[in-house]
């Protein structure tokens, strides 16, 4: 019935009107979630890593915050929140730690026929957030999964309550872990981090690019929903 009625919907002049105003929303929120991260970002990202080091719990930088540590040996300047990457294995000690440390749980998608999952995290004393992708490996390679929503997130009412989604797979060369310093974190970098980011921005990844989008990636095997159903909650919307 939703799938029919947008459908329908997408063919009316309305339809314009209402991506304007969702692409509004959508701009002041980012918006304000990039002043929250110039400011908190840096203690964010102690906290987490704190939690996560006392648990003997191994993380890594990753997507854009590694590209940061990379390129910029900083944030990068249009980003608003932090990827790390862990071992799906440690999941749950993770969200204990992260839990015991303040965080809260504001996002999860889950891979309903193969276990894959994305998580993200909030302080309850801080408005930026903090993804954790969790990884598998698969002979030379090393995956994680992102997600497309099959319903418009944006509305209030699809929020607090289990979705569906498209699950795509982000492939990546695989190797080992170095540690790092970054932004006074003790962290964890990949070894190969040249090739990693290359798998996942192209050989042209130290030219700074705020244009770049999810489809230039070509790491990525995208699923429909029937060839890889996935739930996801979200606690806080995409635009809001």
């Amino acid at each position: 019935m939703i799938h029919t009625f947008w459908k329908i919907f997408k063919k009316t002049p309305l339809y314009p009107l209402y991506r304007s105003m969702i692409e509004r929303r959508a701009k002041s929120k980012f918006k304000r979630l990039s002043a929250a991260f110039r400011v908190e970002g840096e203690r964010v990202l102690q906290v987490f890593s704190e939690a996560l080091n006392a648990e003997g719990i191994t993380f890594w930088l990753e997507f854009g915050t590694l590209l940061g540590y990379y390129r910029e040996h900083d944030f990068i300047a249009h980003d608003f929140d932090l990827d790390t990457g862990a071992n799906l294995t440690d999941q749950p000690r993770i969200r204990r730690a992260l839990e015991a440390a303040g965080f809260e749980l504001v996002r999860y998608y889950d891979v309903k026929d193969d276990g894959g999952r994305e998580e993200c995290y909030k302080h309850r004393d801080m408005q930026t957030t903090i993804d954790v992708f969790y990884f598998r490996r698969d002979g030379d390679l090393m995956y994680c999964n992102l997600f497309v929503p099959l319903q418009n997130m944006s509305f209030r009412w699809n929020l607090n309550k289990p979705m569906p989604f498209r699950t795509v797979r982000v492939n990546f060369p695989a190797g080992e872990l170095q540690r790092a310093e970054f932004k006074g974190a003790k962290v964890y970098i990949p070894e190969n981090t040249d090739a990693h980011l290359r798998a996942q921005y192209g050989d042209s990844y130290m030219i700074p690019n705020p244009n770049f989008a999810m489809k230039d990636r070509k790491n990525m095997v995208y699923y429909t929903y029937e060839e890889k159903p996935c739930e996801g909650l979200l606690k806080i919307g995409y635009a809001e």
